[in-house]
């Protein structure tokens, strides 16, 4: 996402990371880093829920207490608050905050699975990237032009926006595949062998432990509809029942 008009034409950017899991139970994909932008200065939250701040590695505990985050390196205009969340403690979200607006962004890290979260709120002027548009433009998944519409292309969407030699270099390192080598893609693997296999785990999994029953119950919380129905996959897929208290499928 990358927003050129916020705070007065100062910027703003994100960046994710994504991994990718694939054994014979299952395979799916999740957010694993997340950089951000905000004029020059560069926040990046790693797997494990630390942060890096304009390179320097900061050294509080991720572990520990809610707390504001402080570091010289970070905008007056910026608050950021670290609050441990989740019924283990596990999930790790930095509320980021701006003075005299109601602009927010979450992040959130879950220190067991490595997976990581990003809600952003508010609005966010002519904003391009994976995210679309601002909420009201309605003008669809729009790739870097402008105009094509790739709503419902979402292979193509994905690599139009693909971090390139003319964009921020936000992450301090770099991680395969880099432009101009294109995004990964399972093998010749069909969306019916993937659901095959997410059904195999559902069905047959004793050695996680893990059961369709046990994740409908985890997942009690979640609304019906979609977000119940990722709530279970994805407890189904990680084998990770405190996945099911992060904020997303609430």
């Amino acid at each position: 996402m990358e927003s050129a008009e916020f705070l007065y034409g100062l910027g703003l950017a994100i960046h994710i990371r994504t991994t990718r899991i694939e054994n014979f139970h299952v395979a799916y994909s999740y957010i694993s880093g997340v950089a951000l932008s905000i004029g020059s200065d560069v926040f990046e939250v790693l797997p494990d829920g630390k942060l890096v701040v304009n390179g320097d590695y900061l050294p509080h505990d991720v572990s520990t207490r809610d707390e504001m985050v402080l570091s010289d390196s970070f905008p007056s205009f910026l608050s950021v608050r670290k609050e441990m969340m989740g019924k283990q403690k596990k999930i790790i979200q930095y509320n980021l905050s701006f003075v005299n607006m109601s602009n927010n962004i979450h992040i959130r890290s879950n220190t067991k699975t490595k997976m990581i979260f990003v809600d952003v709120e508010g609005h966010f002027p002519n904003s391009v990237g994976l995210l679309g548009s601002s909420a009201g433009d309605k003008k669809g998944l729009l790739a870097r032009d402008g105009v094509t519409d790739f709503t419902g292309e979402w292979n193509t969407f994905g690599e139009e926006w693909q971090v390139k030699d003319v964009d921020q270099k936000l992450f301090i390192e770099n991680r395969e595949p880099q432009y101009p080598k294109g995004c990964r893609y399972s093998a010749q693997k069909s969306s019916h062998l993937r659901q095959s296999r997410r059904r195999l785990l559902m069905e047959n999994d004793t050695d996680n432990k893990m059961t369709v029953a046990l994740a409908t119950s985890v997942c009690a919380e979640s609304p019906e509809g979609r977000k119940k129905d990722f709530c279970i996959a994805d407890v189904m897929a990680t084998g990770d029942k405190d996945l099911a208290d992060d904020r997303f499928y609430n």
